[in-house]
């Protein structure tokens, strides 16, 4: 702990948390993300950083996702490496910008003005690496029984070949509703949606240059695409409202 707040006050770390801060409040508009979120359930912000701090989180991104020592959080999926961490421990291994980026404050008043209850900013953070594969996580149509916005960081550029997000904008309004219902039934086997609708209709494929930045809704429908040339590197973090966290508690005193 000691070592981490020996970082956290040096001038080089100040420094560069003032480099990702001011791009990232030259390139977004606060009330834009929240408009945005309530009316489609996303936010997407293309090529937010430039090329001198893009090379530095490749570079971060690289040596955590070449770390061995780390657990593969999911193993069963074929061509897929991913990497659970807490902010504290980006910290820990020196990767400042990382840790600026999850740590923003200009992003929480963000999270924090959308969710408008109390929350966990950024609780989880995962680092993702996507290879050839037809079938990488949740490629079913689908949004999460536990509530979360989502924060993503394009680490290389996302095109139609290697693997992007579909979103289906608007959907999370009626899923919140549904989702609601769902904590008060206290039924984790309930079937939380109806996706036939949505199972011949295309979303929109978020593709852009690495150093892009995609805020969104987990109550909106979304999927994965497959990966059908190179690689997708993403770093992602989620924020969890007091709602759901309690509804999961439950859950698992119940089990």
């Amino acid at each position: 702990i000691w070592k981490s707040k020996i970082i956290y006050f040096s001038q080089n770390f100040k420094k560069i948390y003032y480099e990702i801060d001011s791009q990232l409040k030259h390139n977004i508009d606060e009330n834009k993300v929240i408009t945005e979120l309530n009316n489609n359930g996303f936010f997407f912000a293309p090529s937010i950083f430039n090329s001198d701090t893009m090379k530095v989180i490749n570079d971060e991104f690289d040596k955590l996702i070449s770390d061995k020592s780390y657990e593969n959080s999911t193993g069963n999926f074929k061509n897929v490496t991913q990497l659970r961490l807490k902010q504290i421990k980006l910290l820990d291994e020196k990767l400042l910008y990382f840790y600026s980026f999850f740590s923003n404050k200009f992003l929480k008043k963000i999270i924090s003005t959308y969710f408008r209850t109390n929350h966990k900013y950024n609780h989880q953070i995962f680092f993702q690496k996507t290879s050839l594969t037809n079938k990488p996580p949740a490629n079913e149509i689908h949004f999460d029984k536990l509530h979360q916005i989502k924060i993503w960081i394009f680490v290389n550029s996302v095109d139609e070949n290697n693997g992007p997000i579909e979103l289906f904008l608007g959907t999370h309004k009626k899923n919140k509703e549904k989702r609601l219902n769902f904590y008060k039934k206290q039924d984790l086997d309930l079937e939380l949606d109806n996706r036939d609708h949505y199972k011949h209709t295309k979303g929109r494929k978020i593709t852009g240059p690495e150093g892009s930045v995609l805020i969104f809704d987990s109550d909106l429908f979304h999927r994965a695409s497959p990966v059908n040339e190179g690689k997708r590197l993403i770093a992602r973090s989620h924020s969890i409202s007091t709602t759901t966290l309690n509804f999961r508690n439950k859950q698992k005193y119940n089990h």
